[in-house]
Protein backbone atom coordinates (compact mmCIF):
# COMPACT_ATOMS: atom_id res chain seq x y z
CA UNK A 1 0.00 0.00 0.00
CA UNK A 2 1.00 2.79 -0.92
CA UNK A 3 2.44 5.89 1.93
CA UNK A 4 2.06 8.70 -0.35
CA UNK A 5 -0.47 11.82 0.89
CA UNK A 6 -0.16 13.47 -2.27
CA UNK A 7 -0.23 12.12 -5.69
CA UNK A 8 -0.12 13.78 -8.85
CA UNK A 9 -0.66 12.42 -12.49
CA UNK A 10 0.06 14.80 -15.43
CA UNK A 11 -1.11 17.54 -13.59
CA UNK A 12 -1.78 20.88 -16.56
CA UNK A 13 -3.06 23.92 -15.56
CA UNK A 14 -3.75 26.66 -18.42
CA UNK A 15 -5.16 29.77 -18.13
CA UNK A 16 -7.58 31.72 -20.66
CA UNK A 17 -6.81 28.28 -22.84
CA UNK A 18 -9.52 29.64 -25.35
CA UNK A 19 -7.76 33.45 -25.65
CA UNK A 20 -4.24 33.88 -24.99
CA UNK A 21 -3.11 30.55 -23.06
CA UNK A 22 -0.99 30.81 -20.17
CA UNK A 23 0.52 27.01 -19.20
CA UNK A 24 0.99 27.08 -15.22
CA UNK A 25 1.87 23.43 -15.04
CA UNK A 26 2.75 21.29 -17.79
CA UNK A 27 1.95 17.45 -17.21
CA UNK A 28 3.68 17.35 -14.08
CA UNK A 29 3.81 14.01 -12.17
CA UNK A 30 4.72 14.54 -8.20
CA UNK A 31 4.09 12.28 -5.22
CA UNK A 32 4.97 13.18 -1.58
CA UNK A 33 4.99 10.43 1.08
CA UNK A 34 3.67 11.05 4.27
CA UNK A 35 6.04 12.53 6.98
CA UNK A 36 8.20 14.55 3.95
CA UNK A 37 9.42 18.15 4.53
CA UNK A 38 9.24 19.04 0.32
CA UNK A 39 10.57 22.65 -1.12
CA UNK A 40 9.00 23.73 -4.42
CA UNK A 41 11.78 26.42 -5.40
CA UNK A 42 11.91 28.38 -9.08
CA UNK A 43 11.48 31.68 -10.55
CA UNK A 44 8.48 33.29 -10.41
CA UNK A 45 6.14 31.86 -12.88
CA UNK A 46 7.95 28.84 -12.79
CA UNK A 47 4.20 27.05 -11.23
CA UNK A 48 5.28 26.68 -7.27
CA UNK A 49 1.97 28.60 -5.91
CA UNK A 50 -0.34 27.14 -8.53
CA UNK A 51 0.73 23.56 -7.37
CA UNK A 52 0.20 24.50 -3.99
CA UNK A 53 -3.13 25.86 -4.65
CA UNK A 54 -4.12 22.27 -6.90
CA UNK A 55 -3.02 20.27 -4.32
CA UNK A 56 -4.83 22.37 -1.67
CA UNK A 57 -7.98 22.02 -3.46
CA UNK A 58 -8.07 25.94 -4.25
CA UNK A 59 -8.59 25.75 -7.80
CA UNK A 60 -9.34 22.76 -10.52
CA UNK A 61 -6.78 21.50 -12.59
CA UNK A 62 -7.02 21.97 -16.60
CA UNK A 63 -6.39 18.12 -16.87
CA UNK A 64 -4.70 15.51 -14.85
CA UNK A 65 -5.28 13.74 -11.70
CA UNK A 66 -4.80 14.44 -7.66
CA UNK A 67 -4.81 12.46 -4.97
CA UNK A 68 -4.43 14.32 -1.47
CA UNK A 69 -4.73 12.01 1.77
CA UNK A 70 -6.41 9.47 -0.39
CA UNK A 71 -8.88 11.54 -1.53
CA UNK A 72 -9.35 11.97 -5.39
CA UNK A 73 -9.78 15.84 -5.53
CA UNK A 74 -11.23 15.88 -8.49
CA UNK A 75 -14.34 13.95 -7.75
CA UNK A 76 -15.12 15.76 -4.25
CA UNK A 77 -18.06 18.64 -4.68
CA UNK A 78 -17.16 21.49 -3.60
CA UNK A 79 -18.22 21.21 -0.52
CA UNK A 80 -16.46 18.12 0.37
CA UNK A 81 -13.18 20.15 -0.55
CA UNK A 82 -14.04 22.48 2.06
CA UNK A 83 -14.44 19.93 4.27
CA UNK A 84 -11.03 18.48 3.42
CA UNK A 85 -9.24 21.82 4.12
CA UNK A 86 -10.71 21.78 7.54
CA UNK A 87 -9.95 18.71 8.78
CA UNK A 88 -6.43 17.80 7.00
CA UNK A 89 -4.97 20.30 5.53
CA UNK A 90 -3.31 23.85 7.10
CA UNK A 91 -2.45 26.77 4.53
CA UNK A 92 -0.25 29.48 4.91
CA UNK A 93 -0.42 32.16 2.05
CA UNK A 94 1.69 34.91 0.88
CA UNK A 95 -1.12 37.57 1.48
CA UNK A 96 -2.14 35.99 5.18
CA UNK A 97 -5.99 36.38 4.75
CA UNK A 98 -6.21 36.70 8.15
CA UNK A 99 -9.82 38.33 9.54
CA UNK A 100 -9.17 41.80 10.14
CA UNK A 101 -12.10 41.92 12.89
CA UNK A 102 -10.39 39.06 14.76
CA UNK A 103 -7.65 39.59 17.22
CA UNK A 104 -4.83 37.91 16.68
CA UNK A 105 -5.34 35.02 19.30
CA UNK A 106 -9.28 35.04 17.82
CA UNK A 107 -7.72 34.07 14.15
CA UNK A 108 -5.62 30.87 15.81
CA UNK A 109 -9.16 30.43 16.92
CA UNK A 110 -11.08 30.53 13.65
CA UNK A 111 -10.18 27.09 12.42
CA UNK A 112 -10.47 24.88 15.98
CA UNK A 113 -13.87 26.92 15.99
CA UNK A 114 -15.12 25.52 12.94
CA UNK A 115 -14.05 22.41 13.75
CA UNK A 116 -16.10 22.57 17.04
CA UNK A 117 -13.93 22.79 19.97
CA UNK A 118 -14.65 24.13 22.67
CA UNK A 119 -13.71 27.69 24.04
CA UNK A 120 -11.78 26.95 26.76
CA UNK A 121 -9.49 24.60 24.53
CA UNK A 122 -9.59 26.82 21.90
CA UNK A 123 -8.09 29.38 23.79
CA UNK A 124 -5.20 27.59 25.03
CA UNK A 125 -3.99 25.95 22.25
CA UNK A 126 -3.70 29.76 20.38
CA UNK A 127 -2.21 31.27 23.66
CA UNK A 128 0.48 28.07 23.06
CA UNK A 129 0.72 28.54 19.58
CA UNK A 130 0.85 32.46 19.93
CA UNK A 131 3.81 32.18 22.96
CA UNK A 132 6.18 29.67 20.28
CA UNK A 133 5.99 32.15 17.30
CA UNK A 134 7.05 35.05 19.93
CA UNK A 135 3.26 37.12 19.59
CA UNK A 136 1.77 35.80 23.28
CA UNK A 137 2.33 39.66 24.11
CA UNK A 138 0.07 40.88 21.14
CA UNK A 139 -2.49 38.25 21.00
CA UNK A 140 -5.27 40.82 21.58
CA UNK A 141 -4.55 42.89 18.60
CA UNK A 142 -6.18 43.07 15.52
CA UNK A 143 -4.10 42.16 11.93
CA UNK A 144 -4.00 45.89 11.19
CA UNK A 145 -2.36 46.87 14.44
CA UNK A 146 0.24 44.06 13.28
CA UNK A 147 3.43 44.55 10.84
CA UNK A 148 3.50 42.01 7.82
CA UNK A 149 5.83 39.62 9.67
CA UNK A 150 3.66 39.59 12.67
CA UNK A 151 0.55 38.86 10.39
CA UNK A 152 2.72 36.49 8.77
CA UNK A 153 3.11 34.59 11.74
CA UNK A 154 -0.45 35.00 13.65
CA UNK A 155 -0.96 32.89 9.68
CA UNK A 156 1.41 30.58 10.87
CA UNK A 157 0.30 29.60 14.15
CA UNK A 158 -3.62 29.21 12.50
CA UNK A 159 -2.22 26.96 9.99
CA UNK A 160 -0.79 24.61 12.34
CA UNK A 161 -3.52 25.11 15.48
CA UNK A 162 -5.36 21.91 14.51
CA UNK A 163 -1.98 19.86 13.78
CA UNK A 164 -2.79 18.94 10.24
CA UNK A 165 -1.73 15.79 7.62
CA UNK A 166 -0.27 18.58 5.40
CA UNK A 167 1.08 21.53 5.50
CA UNK A 168 0.89 24.13 2.10
CA UNK A 169 3.15 27.30 3.10
CA UNK A 170 3.53 29.92 0.21
CA UNK A 171 6.79 31.73 0.95
CA UNK A 172 6.13 31.53 4.48
CA UNK A 173 9.44 33.31 5.22
CA UNK A 174 8.23 36.82 3.55
CA UNK A 175 8.33 39.84 5.82
CA UNK A 176 10.15 37.79 8.20
CA UNK A 177 13.97 38.88 9.44
CA UNK A 178 16.57 36.31 9.84
CA UNK A 179 16.18 35.77 13.64
CA UNK A 180 12.22 34.88 13.36
CA UNK A 181 12.64 32.89 9.49
CA UNK A 182 14.91 30.65 11.84
CA UNK A 183 12.43 30.98 14.85
CA UNK A 184 9.62 29.32 12.53
CA UNK A 185 11.72 26.93 10.59
CA UNK A 186 12.62 25.20 13.61
CA UNK A 187 9.07 25.13 14.75
CA UNK A 188 8.00 23.49 11.01
CA UNK A 189 11.10 21.06 11.64
CA UNK A 190 9.64 20.17 15.14
CA UNK A 191 6.35 19.58 13.53
CA UNK A 192 7.38 17.69 10.79
CA UNK A 193 9.89 15.06 13.15
CA UNK A 194 7.62 15.01 16.40
CA UNK A 195 3.83 15.43 14.96
CA UNK A 196 4.70 14.25 11.84
CA UNK A 197 2.80 16.80 9.77
CA UNK A 198 4.29 16.52 6.11
CA UNK A 199 5.00 19.96 4.93
CA UNK A 200 4.86 21.04 1.31
CA UNK A 201 6.64 25.11 1.40
CA UNK A 202 6.65 27.14 -2.18
CA UNK A 203 10.16 29.64 -1.36
CA UNK A 204 12.66 31.45 -2.97
CA UNK A 205 14.23 31.42 0.58
CA UNK A 206 17.86 29.57 0.36
CA UNK A 207 17.47 29.17 4.49
CA UNK A 208 13.71 27.88 4.07
CA UNK A 209 15.30 25.37 1.70
CA UNK A 210 18.14 23.99 3.60
CA UNK A 211 15.25 22.93 6.33
CA UNK A 212 13.31 20.68 3.64
CA UNK A 213 14.79 17.28 3.01
CA UNK A 214 13.93 17.00 -0.11
CA UNK A 215 13.79 19.78 -2.75
CA UNK A 216 12.14 20.38 -6.31
CA UNK A 217 13.14 22.66 -8.42
CA UNK A 218 10.24 23.78 -10.90
CA UNK A 219 10.68 26.06 -14.51
CA UNK A 220 7.92 26.86 -17.12
CA UNK A 221 5.63 24.72 -15.40
CA UNK A 222 7.43 21.45 -15.01
CA UNK A 223 9.33 19.70 -12.39
CA UNK A 224 13.30 20.06 -13.75
CA UNK A 225 14.73 18.64 -10.24
CA UNK A 226 14.22 16.56 -7.45
CA UNK A 227 16.89 16.16 -4.13
CA UNK A 228 17.19 14.32 -1.28
CA UNK A 229 19.03 16.50 1.25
Amino acid sequence: MSSAIVRCRALSRIYNPDALPVVALDQVDFAMDAGEFVSLAGPSGSGKSTLLNLIGGLDRPTSGEIVVDGQDLGALSERELADLRLHRLGFVFQAYNLVPVLSARENVEFILQLQGVDARTRKATAMELLERVGLADLAERRPGELSGGQQQRVAVARAISTSPALLLADEPSANLDSAATESLLKLFAQLNEEREVTILTATHDPVVQSYARRRLQLRDGRIVSDERA
